[in-house]
């Protein structure tokens, strides 16, 4: 029983030692594989982490050509707003232009009419002036006829009376 015994202990110190052995194969074969697993993870650790900063410059870039094209736009727009407000100044600047010239011209056709007026009330003053002073030349050469008439009337009056007295005397 001891013999079995001690070939028992034997067979159970080999199958110990084999165990072992296969125990500290695994175990090398275990760490091998979490060295080359842990390689493995580093290089994808590695690469996500290219990735990511490559994502990020790229969405890094993607924002700062955003703000340049924003920023773009903007100065764009400021632009053609001052663009706008340039042109309307200048299209209001005409306009007012515009209403100044035809005041201007209204104004001078005012003053012109005005002109016309005038000139045609100092003719039509002249005129009358003309027609008064041509009336009191007709009335004092009727008036001047009327005496030479009157004067003639009286002389041949005067005359006819001497004759009536001339023939009063010979009757």
């Amino acid at each position: 029983m001891i013999s079995k015994l001690k070939t028992e202990v034997k067979c159970l110190k080999e199958q110990n030692a084999s165990n072992a052995a296969n125990f500290e194969r695994e175990r090398q074969q275990l760490k091998e594989q979490l060295k080359q697993e842990r390689a493995m993870w580093k290089v994808q650790l590695e690469r996500a982490a290219e990735a990511f900063k490559r994502e990020r410059e790229l969405l890094e870039q993607d924002r700062k050509r955003e703000r340049e094209l924003l920023e773009q736009d903007r100065k764009r727009e400021r632009e053609l707003l001052e663009q706008n407000r340039k042109r309307e100044r200048e299209l209001f600047e005409q306009r007012l232009e515009l209403v100044e010239q035809n005041r201007k011209r209204q104004r001078e056709r005012f003053e012109q009419r005005l002109e016309l007026v005038e000139q045609d009330r100092k003719r039509e003053r002249e005129l009358v002036e003309q027609n008064r002073k041509r009336e009191r030349e007709l009335f004092e050469q009727r008036l001047e006829m009327l005496e030479k008439l009157l004067y003639l009337s009286q002389k041949q009056a005067e005359d006819l009376v001497g004759e009536l007295r001339a023939l009063r005397e010979k009757a």
